[in-house]
């Protein structure tokens, strides 16, 4: 629980030539046919959750133990994929919270295929003529 955690990093991965990549990681112990994104960490002290607020992470590695699956997500088009759609995620597929001892944790479940494809659409940029 240091400062790098603490700002969205669980590991650092160094490649051949040097440069470093961060990565947010993220499981989930059962099959579920969507990726949850915590929106208020802390919703009584109105701390944002992971994909509301900056972070110093490239990736989230989303894994579904069950399944041996692990959706690698880049955060930037993730957050602005969230930014872009929450509200209308929030109304059709709802909320989850989760009741810690002194605060309650909101995150929007949302379809993987709906996710993928808003990620997806925030890549790709056009401009008029």
């Amino acid at each position: 629980d240091g400062d790098a955690q603490r700002a969205g990093v669980d590991r650092f991965i160094k490649l051949k030539g040097g440069r470093v990549i961060t990565v947010d990681e993220k499981v989930r112990r059962k099959k579920w046919p969507d990726i949850i994104l915590e929106f208020w960490s802390n919703r009584q002290a109105r701390i944002p959750g992971w994909v509301a607020k900056p972070a110093w992470t490239d990736w989230v590695a989303y894994a579904i133990a069950p399944t041996r699956t692990c959706y690698v997500l880049p955060f930037q088009p993730l957050r602005k994929a969230w930014q872009e759609n929450h509200a209308e995620w929030v109304e059709r597929y709802g909320t989850i919270e989760a009741e810690n001892r002194d605060y309650t944790t909101v995150s929007c479940p949302v379809p993987i295929d709906v996710l993928l494809a808003a990620i997806h659409g925030g890549m790709v940029i056009g401009w008029p003529k």
